[in-house]
This record gives C-alpha cells, sequence and structure tokens, in this order.
C-alpha cells in the first residue's frame, strides 16, 4: 500500500471517531458500531494475505487496547464505589457468564446435534461481556455513577472469568483433569495475584508520582507501569485485566498517603499535585481515543463476509438471542440485589467483544476437534450483540437509566 494512501486512512479513521463519538452524544448509536462498520467496509478490498496478518495481531492490538481501556476506566472509579458495588458486579459477571454459557452448551448439544466438549467451549466463548466495549459506552451516557461502576467492573470480571474457564476445559480436554476444581483454583489465584500486584505497586507507584507529576514525561512513565503491571500478572497466572483496572482506581488517591511516607522530601503541593492529575486523566483520554478508535475498525476487519452462509447467520441469531436471555435473566434473578439500579440498563451491556474472537481462536489451536469454525459463530455475534445494545438504548423507555427505585 502506497504511503500517500496509508496516511489518508489513518487519517480519516481518526476523523470517522471523533464524528461516530460526537453522532453518539446526539443520537445514542454507539460510535462502536460505526467504526466496526468502517471495519468491515476495509475488510472487503484487502486480500488473504493481509488479513491472515490481521489475524497474527489480533491479541496484541486487543491486548493494547483492553490496557487503555480498563485504566481510564479506573482512574474514573471512586474506591468507596468500588468497595460498595464488589459483590453484585461479581455475582451479576459469574451468574451471566453461567447462565448464558449454560444455555448456549445445551443449544449446541440437544438442537444441533454437537459433542460435548466443543459445545462447553462454544459457551464459554461467547459467555463473557466485553469490557472494551461496555467502559467506553458507559462512560458516555448519562447514568448514576454506582450503575457505571457496577457495569464496568462486571465486565471486567466477565472478561476474566472467561479466560481462566476457557483455559481450564481446554486443560480437561487435553488431560482429564478436575475441570470444576481447577477452575475454581484458577479463578481465585487470578483475582488474588491480581489484587496483590496491584495494590502493592499502586501505593508504591503513588510515592512516586508525588515527585514527579509537575516533570515532563510523568505519564509516559505511568503509562510503561501499566504496561508491566499487565505483563506481570499475566506472568504469574493471575488477570492482568483486573490488576491494571484496580491499579486505576487507586492511583488517584494520593489524598490518602500519610505525609510520614515521604522520606525523600517535601512532594507536589496540593495545587500543582491536582493540575497535574487532571493533565494525566486528559493525555490517557487522548490516547485512549486514538487506541480504541483503531481497535474497533480492527474489530471490524475480523469479518469475513465470504464465510457467512446462511446457517452460520442463523446460528448467530439465536446464539445472540441467547445472550440477551441469559444477560435478562440473570439480572432479574439478582433484582433484590440490584434494586439500587436500573434493570433496563444492566441488561442491555452485553456486548460481546475482542475477548471473544481471540478466545475464540484458542481451542482449534490447541487441536480441540470440532472447533475449527468458532470465529465463523463469534464475530457475527459480536456484530449482532452490538447492534441490539445500540438499538436497547436508542428504543429505551424514558427514565430508563434512573434506578428502578426512584421510578
Amino acid at each position: 500500500m502506497r504511503v500517500e494512501l496509508s496516511l489518508l486512512l489513518i487519517g480519516g479513521t481518526l476523523l470517522l471517531g471523533f464524528a461516530a463519538r460526537m453522532l453518539f452524544e446526539r443520537t445514542r448509536i454507539p460510535d462502536v458500531l460505526i467504526l466496526m462498520g468502517f471495519g468491515v467496509l476495509l475488510g472487503r478490498h484487502i486480500t488473504p494475505d493481509a488479513r491472515l496478518f490481521i489475524y497474527h495481531f489480533a491479541p496484541y492490538v486487543g491486548t493494547l487496547a483492553l490496557i487503555m481501556i480498563l485504566f481510564e476506566g479506573g482512574i474514573h472509579i471512586d474506591p468507596a464505589q468500588a468497595l460498595n458495588q464488589l459483590r453484585p458486579s461479581l455475582l451479576l459477571s459469574c451468574l451471566a457468564f453461567a447462565v448464558t454459557a449454560l444455555c448456549i452448551s445445551a443449544l449446541s448439544v440437544l438442537v444441533w446435534g454437537w459433542e460435548l466438549m466443543p459445545a462447553l467451549l462454544l459457551g464459554t466463548v461467547l459467555g463473557c461481556t466485553s469490557s472494551a466495549i461496555v467502559i467506553p459506552v458507559a462512560k458516555q451516557l448519562a447514568m448514576p455513577e454506582t450503575t457505571r461502576t457496577l457495569v464496568d467492573l462486571e465486565a471486567a470480571f466477565s472478561d476474566t472469568v472467561a479466560i481462566v474457564v476457557l483455559l481450564s476445559v481446554i486443560g480437561f480436554a487435553q488431560a482429564h483433569g478436575n475441570v470444576l476444581g481447577d477452575g475454581v483454583v484458577h479463578v481465585v489465584r487470578s483475582f488474588g495475584a491480581a489484587a496483590a500486584v496491584a495494590l502493592i505497586i499502586s501505593a508504591a507507584w503513588l510515592l512516586v508520582l508525588e515527585y514527579t507529576k509537575d516533570r515532563p514525561l510523568s505519564y509516559l512513565l505511568t503509562f510503561a507501569v501499566i504496561v508491566l503491571l499487565y505483563a506481570l500478572v499475566e506472568w504469574l497466572k493471575g488477570s492482568g485485566a483486573i490488576a491494571v483496572l484496580i491499579f486505576g482506581i487507586l492511583i488517584t488517591e494520593s489524598k490518602r498517603l500519610p505525609r510520614w511516607l515521604f522520606i525523600f522530601g517535601t512532594p507536589v503541593p496540593g495545587a500543582a499535585r491536582q493540575e497535574a492529575h487532571e493533565t494525566l486523566q486528559w493525555f490517557h483520554q487522548e490516547m485512549t481515543f486514538l487506541v480504541r478508535t483503531f481497535f474497533f475498525v480492527y474489530l471490524g476487519l475480523l469479518f469475513e463476509a465470504e464465510r457467512l452462509t446462511p446457517a452460520i447467520a442463523w446460528a448467530a441469531v439465536v446464539l445472540s438471542g441467547l445472550i440477551a436471555v441469559g444477560r435478562g435473566s440473570s439480572v432479574y434473578l439478582l433484582r433484590r440485589l440490584l434494586a439500587g439500579h436500573s434493570r433496563w440498563v444492566v441488561s442491555l451491556f452485553l456486548p460481546r467483544g475482542l475477548v471473544s474472537a481471540v478466545l475464540a481462536a484458542l481451542p482449534a489451536a490447541h487441536g480441540i476437534p470440532g472447533t475449527d469454525r468458532f470465529l465463523d459463530y463469534t464475530v457475527p455475534v459480536i456484530i449482532l450483540t452490538n447492534l441490539m445494545m445500540a438499538g436497547g438504548l436508542l428504543m429505551r423507555p424514558r427514565g430508563s437509566l434512573m434506578p428502578d427505585s426512584l421510578r
């Protein structure tokens, strides 16, 4: 591709991202759909070799976008609200994932005649909500902060649960281990390692920031730390996504640090500290916009229209319907616990994203029979669930963003 054409696409994509964001503010049509649609259009004009090259970069693009989006989501969450919404968000995440995965697995076995193992794997792949999509959309909606915190945390937990469960099921299929016991151990270890490492590094980096906030390149230092944090926690078999979210939540809490910790001299004055914090938020928001714009276009590039047979199209519709049913029934079952939130809004945050697309390729890569076409089902489901969220936001009843207890 010629250099000037590449630059034209880059500049045009950024302008489209800005226009899509402005359109969302006026019409509530998520910019995710517009950017993914643009990616689908671009994908119709690329060669098979270029598409294969794109697939190879999926884990890297998705991980970078996830790190940026989760950190931005974290710095806008109040720690007190995070603790308050921890239990309902974790319960909703686990219940919605379990109900959706079991419904999809039952459909695959009883109706489509699949073997049990690929059916369980498909349910796991499509069971998780996408934090990379939920967090940006929730941030742009005029909803109570408690509800925004709930859906942000729930989406982050959902991605982690899906990754851990999928790897556990694959391990069971290959080694005939204890999938339930291994899964529980992996989930506990994943969350525990994420929380422990994030708390330690957050406390240490808060002290460093107090001396560097008014210096050039302090944001890039923080960005380097969150990338290293993600890599370290993943290396320790923990959830890097949860660690980055916790780090983002805690990194704004320098005012709570006791003064006796500052043994290397006087920290940055209060006014300068606040100005530096606002600068960090502003700059990260700009960087996140850049990364997420190309991320959603990239997600659209994964769609291959020529592989979408009528059978797969109808299957994707049915699977998306089951996802909506699983989400809605889970919210209903937890209605007492979610009494302070709008169940309509919480039910709408069901879109699948790049985590599902990446997970869809793992079973076939591990040689599990009957899983080679998972991506053909997953990408249409990603698009349909995002359309369902967009339609729900456009047709939402008056006052539906408010908690049910106040209506």
